[in-house]
């Protein structure tokens, strides 16, 4: 537990594979590599179980810098929430539910978002909510300091 008894928020290893170790693994330079391991990633090892949601970002910020200098924040960061599902679907978790999603179709696709965002970290929450048939509003809570990697990620 955090200060106050609130749960300290995390980021499961299947998100941190997901992302530094299959999305973005390939992309990354030495200079990237050292700086995340400086950072506290070592992604040439067995990664830890679970990350804070403050040394995830320190490692997405990292990886921005060194990859996508070039680029806004913004579009930097959609595009390494694209990556970011790409990769993680690369993962034994993320090839699990990838075979089940396309099983299910569009609107059993959509209507299981909600899960999927909850599965990656112990703070993000989805909320869906279908106003007519084929349409859903769909509202993602707590996804921290870079909201286009969230909405990269969705697209």
């Amino acid at each position: 537990m955090a200060a106050g008894g609130s749960t300290q928020q995390l980021v499961y290893d299947s998100s941190v594979e997901g992302m530094f170790v299959r999305g973005l693994g390939p992309r990354m330079t030495n200079s990237c590599r050292d700086a995340l391991l400086a950072a506290g990633l070592d992604v040439s090892k067995k990664l830890r179980p679970s990350y804070t949601s403050a040394e995830y970002e320190r490692f997405i910020k990292i990886a921005r810098q060194h990859l996508f200098p070039e680029l806004r924040d913004e579009e930097a960061y959609h595009r390494m929430g694209r990556i970011f599902v790409e990769g993680y679907f690369l993962t034994t978790l993320g090839g699990a539910i990838r075979s089940v999603l396309r099983l299910l179709g569009p609107r059993r696709n959509v209507e299981r978002l909600p899960q999927n965002f909850s599965g990656g970290t112990n703070y993000v929450k989805a909320t869906l909510e279908k106003k007519a048939e084929g349409e859903y509003d769909l509202v993602v809570e707590n996804v921290g300091s870079y909201p286009t990697f969230t909405q990269g990620s969705l697209q």
